[in-house]
Parts: C-alpha cells; structure tokens; sequence
C-alpha cells in the first residue's frame, strides 16, 4: 500500500518514502516479556503436573487454559505480529508529518504522526546504513535503509516547521 495524492494536505510535499530492508526479530520491550511468557507456560506446566496427581475440577483446566495462551502469546504471538506488521510497512515522511501504512492479516491502517508533536530523531545504524529511527519510547521507524540521511532530513523539516 502506497500513499496516495488523496492523502497528502494542501501545500504538503513527500520528502522521503520507503519500506523497511531488515525485520528485527527482538525488540526492547521483549526482555520484559519473554520471561513473564515463559513464567505463564511454566505455570500452566505445573498446574497439569498437579491436575494429573489429583483429580482437578474445570476451574483449574481454564486456569491452565488461559496461563499456557498468554505464555506462547507473550513468547511467540508478538513476534509474529511485529513480523507482519513490519514486513507490510510502508513509510512516508513529508513536510509536515510522518505516516506509516501497513497491511496486517488483511486489515489496512494508516497511521501518521504531526513532525511537531515528535522529539528529536534518533538514529541507531546497523550494517551496510541500514537502521532505526526513534522519536521517543513509542514512535520509531525499523529497517530503514540509509538511516542517517533520513534522520537528518526529519531533523531539518522539524527544524524548518519551527521557524
């Protein structure tokens, strides 16, 4: 999915538009939720280790139920949605703001952020130019190809919006 002439604001003008060239597999925020998924699957193992010892009721089976789908969610699940949401990524910064279209299991979105409302960009570069872009704990750009020269150029239109 491509950004559309519809979708650009009068006076607006596309600076730089791509899609991310490497797909991270691990994120930050997993080394706090790899082991709380690997708790929840070790707690639906110990109570199925309880359940064959004793006659258990069907509370406890929910219970097993619900702690082993959070677990493989919280260790599998996010990993495979953060590969095809990024995989179907499409970026686009103009002037005025940054809009990032992605298809996810058939479901189109189009998110875009004001440049105003971001901090300063911030550049982690990996081989070969290829990097991230990061606004903030929240807002980033994956797997952009020349890293650093779109973070100057986001820097500059920022720069030029505030003027």
């Amino acid at each position: 999915m491509s950004l559309g002439a519809g979708q650009l604001f009068p006076a607006e003008r596309v600076l730089w538009s791509g899609a991310p060239i490497r797909f991270p597999l691990f994120d930050f925020r997993d080394w706090l939720f790899l082991p709380l998924g690997l708790l929840c699957v070790a707690e639906a193992a110990f109570n199925e280790i309880e359940a064959l010892r004793a006659t258990a009721g069907e509370l406890i089976g929910v219970w097993r139920g619900f702690f082993a789908l959070v677990g493989l969610y919280l260790i599998l699940g996010r990993l495979i949605m953060r590969q095809y949401a990024t995989r179907s990524a499409r970026y686009t910064v103009t002037n005025r703001r940054i809009i990032v279209d992605s298809n996810v299991l058939g479901r189109k979105t189009n998110r875009f952020r004001y440049l105003s409302e971001l901090g300063a960009p911030m550049c982690r570069i990996g081989r070969n130019g290829v990097g991230n872009i990061r606004f903030g704990r929240s807002e980033r750009l994956v797997g952009v190809s020349d890293a650093h020269t779109v973070c100057e150029l986001i820097a500059e239109a920022q720069q030029r919006q505030r003027a």
